[in-house]
């Protein structure tokens, strides 16, 4: 007994690219579809249909679709590695001996900058939230100086650092290029 199954791309309504992918253990396949191998099941994104054959075929996808695809998925990795970074947390030690984290957050930032800004005479709370919601106290004043320190000292990338990484994804000319692209 022979085995027929097959795996095949649908193509879109427009014949340009594929919408998505299947698989049929009795070998057959919808009207529209186009047999493939697994590799080419399992990564439609990276084909195309040759709609100019009889019967249609699959064909890799040109350079151009590789690399603004390939730009696609850096430019995202860029930004959720920015946001990963500047939103972790920052360990602190209190004055009273309690290690917690704490939120790093714009939110917390300007909430601790307000504090301080109000001076220490305004400080009666004496309690911080950990970036997990548990309460910290005592939490004292030189405590709130103290987290705003630790967070400054974190070496977090800028703004402008991600936006000069996505230039150069957007510049480069070639897939290897775009995944050449790292922070420093």
């Amino acid at each position: 007994m022979t085995n027929k199954s097959i795996y095949y791309l649908i193509p879109n309504e427009a014949g340009t690219a594929f919408s998505g992918s299947g698989y049929t253990p009795d070998g057959t396949v919808p009207d529209t579809a186009i047999p493939c191998t697994q590799d080419q099941a399992q990564n439609f994104q990276d084909y195309v249909p040759d709609m100019t054959t009889t019967p249609p075929s699959v064909v890799d996808a040109p350079m151009s679709v590789l690399l603004a695809k390939a730009q696609t998925a850096k430019i995202a990795s860029l930004r959720r590695d920015y946001e990963s970074a500047i939103l972790a947390p920052v360990s602190y030690k209190t004055a009273a001996g309690t290690t917690a984290l704490f939120a790093t957050t714009p939110e917390a930032i300007g909430y601790l900058q307000g504090v301080i800004d109000a001076g220490s005479a305004a400080w009666t709370a004496n309690l911080w939230l950990s970036n997990a919601g548990t309460p910290i106290t005592p939490f004292t004043f030189a405590d709130v100086q103290g987290l705003a320190a630790a967070i400054e000292a974190i070496d977090t990338p800028e703004y402008h650092e991600l936006l000069k990484l996505i230039g150069e994804v957007m510049a480069a000319t070639t897939v290897s290029a775009v995944y050449g692209v790292t922070w420093a």
